[in-house]
């Protein structure tokens, strides 16, 4: 297949790959097998396996995110209650942090 505008030659049905094969990979990769390793195992680049492990990165740390934020606002929520409720526990507790 040919660009009309720059002439540039692309193939015409790219190798795509599996999910798994992408897993494998990011096994591969913790496993402490090098890039080139994992890239020369499956026929590809060694930048195309390093995008498959930074959007893997990325899918993992959106779910982490996720997952951690509504137990931080949980936890948050109640030290703020606590410190802004007059207790006589927090209030020497307070008192003590103060005299130091």
């Amino acid at each position: 297949m040919e660009c009309s505008n720059c002439k540039k030659t692309f193939p015409q049905n790219p190798k795509r790959f599996s999910k798994e094969d992408k897993y494998k990979a990011l096994m591969m990769y913790l496993n402490n097998v090098g890039i080139r390793k994992i890239a020369l195992f499956f026929g590809v680049s060694a930048p195309a396996v390093l995008k498959w492990i930074r959007n893997a990165h990325k899918l993992l740390a959106s779910e982490y995110i996720c997952n951690i934020f509504p137990v931080i606002f949980f936890v948050f929520k109640y030290i703020v209650i606590a410190l802004l409720t007059p207790s006589p526990m927090v209030y020497a507790i307070t008192r003590f942090r103060l005299l130091e």
